[in-house]
């Protein structure tokens, strides 16, 4: 077990060598100076965090900053892009995984969420019955790509494009996107009970 504090008081404890459940949801707000080891995992990352202390750190970061970033792994630099998100305003998800014949993550993207577009043929239906849904993919291009670097034995980012093809989100309405969205155990269980008993059924 090891230990560190950042710049804004917050103590970090982090377990070495340890799998880690792919379930738990334990991602803790990431300052990107200050990045310990955790084993490669592939899981949902925890939405908590001060998001004033987040923007604050993110909108003093320029292109060269997140560039020379290094991280010990795959989630945490996942944990990273998806705070970084949720400051500017924009959802992510993931994108393509490259792993090593050893089994490690050897490349790893992610992605805006309005990256891509609709297929032609689902827009120039002749016999369309409904309305067509609002579009939500604009071909957006922001990324962060980072590669396992082997003589340090790190993450580094190997692509970032911070540059969006649409309208941001607000930080009210950032919340309610499916990236950043959580719902406590105890939530979840409320309305699981309640259904099951069939209360708004």
């Amino acid at each position: 077990m090891e230990s560190w504090e950042d710049e804004i008081g917050r103590r970090h404890l982090v377990e070495l060598d340890e799998e880690m459940d792919e379930e738990s949801d334990d991602c803790e707000y990431v300052n990107p100076s200050r990045i310990e080891a955790e084993d490669d995992v592939e899981e949902e990352p925890n939405k908590e965090g001060n998001d004033e202390e987040v923007y604050e750190v993110v909108h003093n970061m320029s292109h060269y900053d997140v560039m020379t970033m290094q991280f010990e792994t795959v989630k945490n630099a996942e944990c990273f892009y998806l705070n970084y998100g949720k400051a500017i305003g924009f959802g992510i998800r993931r994108g393509y995984k490259k792993k090593h014949p050893d089994g490690y993550v050897r490349y790893r993207a992610w992605l805006c969420n309005r990256e891509g577009k609709r297929d032609d043929k689902h827009i120039e239906r002749q016999d369309r019955q409904r309305e067509p849904k609002a579009m939500t993919r604009v071909n957006c291009k922001a990324c962060l790509k980072i590669r396992y670097e082997l003589k340090i034995k790190k993450y580094v980012v190997s692509g970032f494009i911070s540059e969006h093809t649409h309208r941001l989100a607000s930080p009210e309405s950032v919340a309610f996107m499916r990236s950043h969205r959580r719902v406590s155990d105890g939530a979840y269980a409320q309305a699981h009970t309640l259904r099951r008993i069939g209360v708004g059924a």
